[in-house]
């Protein structure tokens, strides 16, 4: 018998990454035959006799440009999954029917959930899933991805799931999760999702490191919570809370984040965020990056006071609905030992008092850096436009509408932009973002219409000169024009 040795010399397979023109079409041609099932009876593929390096080289040379017209049997599916794992890696979920169809592959071949390492579950519907999936496969789904790292559940039947299975588990249960996305509404079953109880599992994710919630709160039926449940999460540094209201158990659970360093909140009450969160937040003493921002456009709201008491705070960055253009706002950031301070679109701040941050004798001590995006400006995509003669009708379109105009007020106007650049250069901090755009861009965008309107007066008369008409200017005889 030949030595395993002398056997793989004889069908390695050539070293040029294509092989020859007839080698490649016969075994394409052998590929779609021996591929077939048979009609007799179940039988393996007679691919299955070839030796493992020539099988190999078929899938990795063949295969890929010459996929088979019949299913091929599951023996090799092995094969199929292994050189197609980068298909696997990503996988991105869409409605119940697509996920039952992924949980029931898994079923065959649990070696594509081991392949998995980043997995989204999304639905039409926000929070919910329009048809219930059959625990058995949700169960099988959780179990199967051994190696995920990014994981994005929806609806309330996976994140119950998940939740109850990370509770029953220890930190060999998706041991290398670093960063989980979890959206649910649980209907009035649990009037505050972030229960203790109900949370405690995400202590035994010990890499991970980002955590983002959008579970919907019962804000009228809040009870107490469990707080004596036993759980950490102490190697989360990222922490997004979607419209979390007053809930006890949210506080709980920021508590518990014992080394958080960037905390988003994003909400939708009045009061956008209440004393008890920030108060939590301040106690930890690692927070490095605050973000604020309301959840429902047209929603305002002022800056919280207890955001004063947050010492380790470097970075604060207030966006959609805060109106920082009041004097008690200011004198609240003037406490804070920020370095860097952002102002996102759909925020209000006044320049007048930003210029006293800046400047002045009572200047901010270690501000270094702010960025005002609040205000936008924009020339659309005139400048992506190849040939303006063939294309005269996306110019038509860009003239009437296709740019954008900032939008400044009292509050904020141009010159008190530019006082505050002036004074923030001389203070060595350093002012950017769209707003410090729109200075430039709103003259180029007046200088560009200009330029078109130009350009098809010209168009217009090079036109009519190339149909035998007049060259324009006026006078009793027709004239030579060089445009």
């Amino acid at each position: 018998m030949a030595s395993e040795a002398s056997i793989s010399a004889q069908v390695r397979p050539p070293t040029h990454r294509t092989p020859p023109a007839a080698l490649h079409l016969a075994l394409t041609l052998s590929l779609q035959q021996l591929v077939k099932p048979s009609r007799r009876s179940l039988q393996h593929s007679k691919l299955l006799r070839l030796p493992v390096e020539l099988l190999d080289f078929i899938f990795k040379d063949v295969y890929a440009t010459a996929p088979p017209r019949a299913p091929i049997c599951r023996a090799l599916l092995a094969y199929h999954d292994e050189h197609n794992r980068s298909r696997f890696r990503r996988v991105k979920v869409v409605g119940s029917v697509m996920l039952s169809s992924y949980c029931q592959s898994l079923q065959i071949r649990s070696s594509i959930g081991a392949m998995c390492e980043s997995l989204k579950v999304v639905h039409s519907r926000v929070h919910s899933l329009a048809l219930a999936v059959d625990p058995g496969l949700v169960t099988l789904l959780l179990a199967s991805l051994s190696n995920v790292r990014y994981l994005e559940l929806g609806g309330h039947q996976l994140v119950e799931a998940f939740l109850q299975h990370a509770a029953a588990s220890d930190s060999s249960f998706m041991p290398h999760l670093s960063h989980l996305v979890l959206l649910a509404d649980s209907a009035g079953q649990n009037p505050d999702p972030y229960d203790p109880t109900l949370l405690c599992g995400l202590g035994n994710f010990v890499r991970l490191k980002e955590l983002y919630l959008h579970l919907v709160v019962q804000e009228d039926n809040l009870v107490e919570i469990e707080e004596d449940v036993q759980y950490s999460c102490a190697a989360l540094r990222k922490l997004t809370l979607i419209d979390c209201k007053s809930s006890p158990g949210a506080v709980d659970f920021i508590q518990r984040c014992t080394q958080l360093q960037i905390l988003i909140i994003s909400d939708s009450i009045k009061e956008l965020v209440e004393a008890p969160f920030l108060n939590a937040v301040g106690h930890l003493g690692t927070l490095k990056t605050l973000q604020l921002s309301a959840s429902v456009t047209g929603h305002s709201w002022k800056l919280p006071k207890a955001v004063k008491n947050l010492s380790s705070l470097d970075n604060l960055v207030l966006g959609d609905g805060c109106t920082c253009r009041d004097k008690p706002s200011f004198e609240i950031l003037r406490r804070l030992a920020v370095k860097h301070l952002e102002f996102r679109l759909g925020s209000v701040v006044s320049a007048s008092h930003l210029l006293q941050l800046v400047g002045g004798d009572d200047k901010h001590q270690y501000l270094a850096s702010i960025v005002l995006d609040q205000v936008y400006a924009s020339l659309g995509d005139i400048d992506e436009l190849d040939s303006w003669r063939e294309q005269q009708d996306e110019l038509d379109d860009w003239l009437q509408g296709g740019w954008t105009l900032p939008k400044w007020n009292k509050t904020f106007s141009q010159e008190g932009l530019r006082a505050v650049i002036a004074a923030a250069s001389r203070n060595g901090v350093v002012v950017s973002g769209e707003a410090v755009d729109a200075l430039g861009l709103e003259w180029q965008i007046k200088a560009k219409k200009e330029e078109i309107k130009g350009w098809q007066k010209r168009e217009a008369r090079r036109e009519r000169r190339a149909a035998g008409g007049w060259g324009g200017g006026g006078g009793g005889y027709r004239r030579w024009n060089r445009w």
